[in-house]
């Protein structure tokens, strides 16, 4: 089970965040203590909730939780891993290294395992503990190699040339060795496969349906404030400049000391309040058309309109928001469309 975690300098974690699960002190759900052992196992919380509001992180804390998976697998979950993002690297960090470590509990062993990336996410340092017994440190920075405990976890015979920054040494022992010469290793590379984040599948449909928004309001300074302003008074307070690209088209960023492209960097719920800007301050409504996906954001006076029009689309809407400001009710509807049914005809009978 995992114990700790702590990251620090990665997207907008600058200084140093510990989620400690192995201290729950007055933990619990409920006023019975024998109902909270659903949720704590062993001294650890097995069962926890995150909450927070827009851009306070939530969705980049389990972004760095899951990162670990991609050093054993160059395909990371959804997809976690992208050589190209800018963002990966905090804004405003001094460094030019992301770190990250866990603490496990497998067969009953303590396994502490640490590691920095740049911004490329090539590896530049890594670590493995077990108990208080350090089974090997790997500093390419420095050239540091230390693989003088390996024989404890019955990692022997195995070949140390290797040049590959972006070859986790872990994940060389678990893809290297059996299971049974390395039970350790096999069940800690099992639980870490068995990590899994529920989001969504891919961010690019969602950077696809901003970049119109996102010019438009990069070509006025005004709207650029606007949005600034708008952005605080829902609780995300960020800075935002406009860069020239190659060709002289104007972009969108947050303005850290690494400028991040807002496409890149926004969470999805700062999305939904682009959207809602959009719909407010550009009179416009703003829908995005993917792969047989639809997402339409409405507004409407009268109370009973919006929920009517989901009612009679319940079969093909996948999720919806609803919230009210002032008089004004807005319903952010995302639709699953037939594969033999045209997009258009959606939107034509809303």
């Amino acid at each position: 089970m995992l114990k700790s975690f702590s990251v620090e300098g990665y997207r907008s974690f600058h200084n140093k965040v510990v989620l400690d699960l192995g201290s729950p002190h007055d933990y619990g759900w409920h006023n019975d203590p024998a109902a909270n052992d659903a949720y704590i196992t062993d001294g650890v919380v097995s069962n926890a909730l995150v909450l927070g509001g827009n851009a306070t992180g939530k969705t980049n804390l389990g972004r760095a939780l899951m990162d670990v998976r991609n050093n054993f697998s160059r395909r990371g979950p959804w997809p976690m891993r992208d050589e190209s993002d800018p963002s990966f690297i905090n804004g405003d960090l001094d460094g030019d290294h992301a770190s990250f470590e866990y603490e496990f509990i497998i067969s009953g062993q303590d396994i502490a395992y640490r590691y920095e990336k740049d911004g490329l996410q090539r590896i530049a340092y890594e670590r493995l503990r077990v108990g208080q017994s350090t089974i090997f440190e790997v500093d390419r920075t420095n050239d540091i190699h230390d693989f003088g405990g390996m024989g404890q976890i019955g990692a022997t015979g195995l070949n140390w040339d290797f040049s590959d920054e972006e070859l986790s040494v872990l994940g060389y022992l678990s893809n290297s060795l059996p299971r049974k010469q390395a039970p350790l290793v096999y069940e800690l590379r099992r639980f870490i496969d068995g990590m899994d984040m529920i989001g969504v599948p891919s961010s690019v449909p969602r950077r696809i349906s901003m970049r119109g928004p996102l010019r438009r309001i990069a070509r006025s300074e005004q709207l650029v404030r606007e949005l600034e302003r708008f952005l605080r008074e829902n609780g995300v307070h960020e800075r935002l400049k406009v860069i020239e690209g190659p060709e002289g088209e104007p972009s969108l960023y947050f303005g850290h000391r690494r400028p991040i492209p807002f496409e890149l960097a926004c969470s999805s719920g700062t999305t939904t309040l682009l959207l809602l800007f959009c719909m407010e301050i550009l009179n416009a409504w703003r829908f995005k058309l993917g792969d047989r996906v639809v997402t339409v954001v409405l507004a409407s006076k009268e109370q009973g309109v919006l929920p009517g029009v989901i009612k009679d689309l319940h079969k093909q809407v996948d999720k919806f928001f609803l919230t009210k400001k002032d008089d004004t009710y807005r319903a952010e509807i995302v639709l699953r469309v037939p594969k033999k049914e045209k997009q258009l005809d959606v939107l034509e009978r809303l």
